[in-house]
């Protein structure tokens, strides 16, 4: 959907929120389930700050969603830096 500088508080953010909260749009992951979520791509974790994101809004299921997020949490957990070094 929409690309550019955004983060979760951004008006192109909020309109692909609505649009996929619908269920009309398959998960980005799977594939299999309606992605009601918005998942960014490239993640916000992979930036210093989310006024820096740049990247592209895709639909994504809650399961799929969830499961990402722990993984991108235990990475961090565990010393894998995913930041990148600006």
């Amino acid at each position: 959907m929409a690309g550019g500088r955004l983060g979760r508080n951004n008006a192109a953010y909020r309109a692909a929120a609505a649009i996929y909260r619908q269920g009309q749009h398959l998960c980005h992951l799977c594939g299999d389930r309606p992605g009601t979520t918005v998942d960014h791509d490239p993640p916000l974790s992979t930036f210093p700050h989310p006024n820096l994101w740049h990247g592209t809004l895709k639909p994504a299921c809650p399961t799929c969603q969830s499961r990402q997020g722990n993984r991108i949490t235990r990475e961090k957990r565990n010393g894998r830096v995913v930041s990148r070094n600006w």
